[in-house]
């Protein structure tokens, strides 16, 4: 059994140390490879719990999975809000979005820098799940294009690194587009969560 499992894992070659995932941690579908090898981490586990411990090079192979493919680390938010996971090396920002009767999970990769400014400016970090909000909820409507990185990519860059004056231009923009008061939204959130912060320069 423990050697099906080890042919079936060196097959998406982490084992034998050629990164498995094509292109590594940087190219899209990471996070769902991620999940995958905790699942044959949990297998492998599983087995040794039902018969013991196997030879020693499956050991090797077992603890290198586990360095390679760590349990997400949660780095900002908590219970149904906007969270950032760190998911094996990579940073990813999750937003769970309703549209009538259905909801969904959104998550995009951000950088260390964005978290950075999402854990220090409550006003931003505000901004940006009230703006990512309603564009990922528009886009779930009948018709509307998806969402993607480059997209998330943008809207991160211009709510939490641009100036303020383009930060409220910004702003104007999506009230425009979608009909909503951005700032009401924006204060609920950050009374809601303590201390306003600074709204950036």
């Amino acid at each position: 059994m423990f050697e099906a499992v080890r042919s079936w894992l060196n097959g998406a070659g982490i084992a034998e140390g050629r990164g498995g995932f094509p292109g590594g941690r940087g190219k899209p579908g990471w996070t769902d490879y991620v999940a995958e090898q905790r699942r044959s981490i949990g297998v492998l586990r599983a087995l040794v719990d039902a018969f013991g411990a196997p030879s020693d090079d499956i050991v090797d192979m077992l603890q290198s999975y586990e360095r390679s493919f760590p349990p997400a680390v949660r780095r900002m938010g908590d219970g149904y809000e906007p969270c950032v996971d760190d998911e094996a090396g990579r940073l990813i920002y999750s937003i769970p979005v309703d549209s009538g009767f259905v909801s969904m999970m959104f998550e995009f990769e951000i950088a260390e820098r964005d978290l950075q400014t999402l854990l220090t400016d409550p006003y931003r970090r505000a901004i940006l799940g009230v703006i990512a909000h309603t564009v990922l909820q528009h886009s779930m409507l009948r018709g509307h294009e998806d969402v993607t990185q480059r997209d998330f990519r943008q809207l991160v860059d211009r709510v939490l690194h641009a100036s303020r004056a383009e930060l409220a231009e910004t702003v104007a923009e999506v009230e425009r587009a979608h009909n909503i008061n951005v700032a009401a939204f924006v204060g609920k959130t950050v009374q809601a969560s303590g201390p306003t912060g600074t709204s950036g320069a």
